[in-house]
């Protein structure tokens, strides 16, 4: 019973990153132009916070299909795991924010 929760919350965890990877992705790519020199640490910003969650995402994939071929005793530590990855996403992509966000 208690697998099943920790199955559906590494579900939600992986999508919630895909769908960061996405528009991280869309707005790096429909940025306005790097040749504008206002507008230079915007897209390094953007371009670095979609580096970010694409290593997150990748992190996050391998565990899921790792976590399914393991024990149930070590589900518990993956879902640490998980939810450690994406916390530390979440503060990278801050720190890239006050970083190229005051320049």
């Amino acid at each position: 019973m208690a697998s099943k929760i920790y199955y559906k919350l590494i579900v939600i965890l992986l999508l919630t990153s895909l769908v960061a990877l996405i528009t991280n992705f869309f707005v790096a790519l429909f940025s306005t132009p790097i040749a504008s020199c206002d507008c230079f640490w915007n897209n390094i910003r953007g371009l670095l916070s979609t580096l970010i969650a694409l290593v997150s995402g990748f992190i996050m994939f391998i565990t899921m299909f790792k976590v399914y071929k393991l024990k149930q005793k070590l589900l518990k530590k993956f879902l640490h795991f998980l939810i450690g990855s994406w916390v530390v996403n979440l503060i990278l992509m801050w720190i890239l924010f006050i970083i190229f966000g005051n320049m």
